[in-house]
Parts: C-alpha cells; structure tokens; sequence
C-alpha cells in the first residue's frame, strides 16, 4: 500500500467492510499486546500485518477513525521493530505513517494528541540513534504541542504517557548539551507524569515511566554527585522491578536491569564499595540472558558494553582480554551507518581498554590500536552529537599520544 501525503475525504464503505477491517485491528492489537514476550518479534510481525491489512481493507477510506486508528497502532509496531532491528528503515517508515496520518483532519483531539505523540516517540529514538539533535528539539516541541491540544481534559494515563516522551527527550538534550537546567526539567517531567500514572489500573505503563524516572535521576545524580537521589533512583528502579517481571516482560525486565547496575555502578563509585560493582555485574550478566543478538540488537550492545566498562575497572589482563572480547559481541549488534552514536561510544571504551593493556605490557602496537579506535570514535562524535563523550575522546587522545611517545 502506498502511503498518501495528501488529505483525502473517506469514501463510503460497507458495514461489512468496515467490520472486516475492525477485525484486523482487533487481531493486531492482540498481537501487538504479545509482543513483550520472548517471541516478540513473531509477534510484531503478525501485528503489522493484520494493521496493514485493515488499510487495505479500507482502501481510500483510510481517513476514517478506523483507519487513522490501524495507522497509528502501525507506526507504534514499526517503531518497536527498530529497537530489535538495525537500521532506520522502520523508523522511517513510522514516520512517514505518522506524518500521513496527521495531514487529514481529525476532529477527535484526543486521537490527534495520540498520532503527535507518536510521532515524537519515533523523532526520539532516531535522534539516540543517530545522535542528531534536530530530531529530539522537534520532538520536545510536538510533545507540547500535544499536551497543549487538550490542556487539562486530557485522560490522566494519556497525559502521563505524554509527559514521559517529553521527559526522555529532555533527557537525551540534556545529555547532548551537558545542561544541569534541562536535566532538572527532565525529572520534573517525568515525576509530574508518575503522579498522574496509575499503578493499580496502569501497571506496565507506571513501570515505564518509573524506570525513565530513576534513569533520569541517575544522571541528575552523578552529575552532581548526590547519593540520596542515587539512592531513590535505585528504589525505583526496584519497585519498577515488581511490575516489569522477568516471566511476563522478559525485555522490560533485562531494560530496567540493566539501569539498575548502571545506577549501582556509579553509586559504588561515589561510596567506594566494591559491592555495589559486584552487584552491578550480576545485573548485567542477568539482563545479557533475555536480550538475544537477533531480537534485541541495541539493548544487547548497551549491556555488551556495560559489562566490558565493568570489567576494564579490575585493570588485569585477563579482564581486559574478556573486556574486548564483549566489545566484539556489541558491535554485533550496532553499526557504523545505522548506529553511529551507539558505535563510536564502544570504539572509545575499546580504545580506554587497548590503552590500558598497552601500559600493561609496554607494547606499542596495542597503543597504536587505541589511537586508531579513539580516532574512530572522533569522526562520529561531536560537541553537538555528545559534548561529555567528544571531550572524554579528545583527553583520552592526547593521553594516548603522550603513551605513544614514552614507548618509542
């Protein structure tokens, strides 16, 4: 099916054909609703093709509530095949959905303010991806575009889910620019849109926004180095635990593991106990055991690259080698031309690593190595895409010039 970027009157179409398509939405959504399991990737596969075959069902009646309805739910299935595939051609692909969808008019505010926010949510996870900042500062404006359509007549739980992707996306600036105000703003946000989440009525939802929440508190944190905020970021990360359980959300859960032993690394760091790290690998070690290569790509290279962080701190060989050896494992799953942001942050914990080695054993070559992959990591990173890693790339490229010297 051709997606249309002109607005189009719905043609008149039968009951039967209307309940034909109702149909195909309700199946998709079933399947959708399963695509948090184990073999959610089967799954999503099936949504998608049940909410596309509900606009074929449609045809030039698409426009209707029922079609714009297959069309989001759509763009919502495709945004969640990017998190398991690399590439952007599902984001692409939502967004293009996303932009068709809105060019008709929708009187439903409601539906309106539902197609803004996802199309933000994929404006999001293209800007982390890629690490373009245009993407997020659009997102961030449409997000409040569609909080202001509704004001305070908004749902309580579609106004939360609202707030959460402004917060993330605050959060991701925040990151970018290393602006202590935005990342305020972000766990203002994001506990605004708890307070307004039910945990009785919206369990997994509540979880979702309490994992974002102790995350962005987290890096509010170390930024400040506040261990009672760590502290809280942890609890909540737990009590997001009781709700995101390893047999009924088994991605959910290795997600808000692997935050858990990035907020105890960093709490071990500020409290000197080598507990915390401990406890950090297992975490990791744990969430690695539910995210496969072929199903969970980016989420498999993130945890890939927190466990060889982990073990670079040991400093001994054998822990640099098995270091390494995890670095191989995540660029399985993150590319170059796909995920540049994620690619260059593993080339330069590779060239931490080579360097470390290289002080070990006095061996030029290995320092060599390390040049060539902080070298990499530069011709990704920028002041714009990541300001915190661009300079941590620049001191540590210095650091392996003066290395390189002393050994010739």
């Amino acid at each position: 099916m051709s997606l249309r970027t002109q607005s189009q009157a719905p043609s008149p179409t039968t009951l039967a054909t209307k309940f034909r398509a109702w149909r195909a939405v309700q199946r998709g959504r079933t399947h959708l609703r399963a695509s948090t399991s184990r073999d959610g990737a089967a799954a999503l596969a099936e949504a998608a093709l049940n909410f596309a075959s509900a606009l074929h069902i449609l045809g030039d009646a698409s426009a209707t509530r029922l079609g714009i309805e297959a069309m989001l739910l759509l763009s919502i299935v495709h945004d969640r095949l990017a998190e398991r595939h690399d590439g952007l051609r599902h984001l692409d692909a939502s967004a293009a959905l996303s932009r068709e969808a809105l060019s008709w008019n929708i009187a439903d505010k409601r539906l309106r303010a539902r197609l803004l926010g996802s199309f933000a949510t994929t404006l999001v996870r293209r800007g982390e991806r890629t690490g373009e900042m245009a993407p997020l500062l659009q997102a961030i404006d449409i997000y409040r575009s569609a909080l202001a359509l509704l004001g305070r007549t908004l749902h309580p739980a579609s106004r939360a889910i609202l707030l959460a992707g402004l917060g993330t996306a605050l959060v991701r600036v925040a990151e970018r620019k290393i602006d202590i105000q935005v990342a305020h703003d972000a766990v203002a946000t994001l506990e605004k849109a708890l307070r307004l989440c039910s945990r009785r009525s919206t369990p997994a939802a509540w979880a979702s926004i309490q994992n974002t929440l102790s995350t962005a508190q987290a890096r509010l944190a170390e930024r400040n180095r506040d261990e009672e905020l760590l502290l809280r970021s942890a609890n909540g990360l737990r009590l997001a635990l009781q709700e995101r359980r390893r047999d009924t959300t088994p991605i959910g859960w290795a997600a808000t593991m692997t935050d858990l032993g990035n907020v105890l690394v960093t709490l071990g760091d500020l409290r000197g106990e080598p507990s915390h790290r401990e406890e950090a690998m297992r975490c990791f070690r744990s969430a690695l055991e539910e995210l496969p290569l072929q199903t969970s790509p980016r989420d498999f290279a993130e945890t890939q690259m927190n466990i060889a962080a982990l073990l670079r701190r040991s400093g001994d060989q054998q822990s640099l080698t098995e270091a390494l050896s995890a670095l191989d494992a995540a660029q399985l799953g993150v590319t170059r031309i796909d995920c540049p942001l994620d690619w260059s942050m593993a080339e330069l914990v590779r060239a931490q690593i080579l360097l470390d080695i290289g002080h070990l054993q006095q061996h030029g070559e290995t320092l060599k190595m390390a040049s060539d992959a902080v070298k990499s990591a530069l011709s990704v990173l920028s002041p714009e895409i990541a300001a915190k890693a661009h300079d941590q790339a620049l001191y540590l490229d210095r650091k392996i010039t003066k290395s390189l010297e002393t050994v010739a």
